[in-house]
């Protein structure tokens, strides 16, 4: 009684066989098999960012530069 295979709905996200969900405190990801190796590949891209971050924080980093020339921009409108 019951089906093998088939795609199932969790949390409203469809997950297939063969699809690699990762989780954390921070949430869940589901990585569909057809794109497993493209996301691998960006795994140490994206862990040298992070550790390039943490070290600007640990540094003291508030607020990241990026942020400040934006808020800095004519695309920031202000609001009282």
């Amino acid at each position: 009684p019951g089906s093998v295979g088939f795609p199932v709905q969790i949390g409203g996200q469809e997950v297939e066989t063969g699809d690699m969900i990762v989780a954390d405190q921070d949430g869940v990801v589901v990585v569909p098999f057809e794109r497993l190796d493209e996301v691998i590949k960006s795994l140490e891209r994206i862990g040298k960012l992070e550790a390039s971050l943490d070290a600007e924080v640990a540094a003291g980093l508030k607020v990241p530069t990026w942020v400040e020339d934006y808020l800095e921009s004519d695309k920031t409108v202000r609001r009282d």
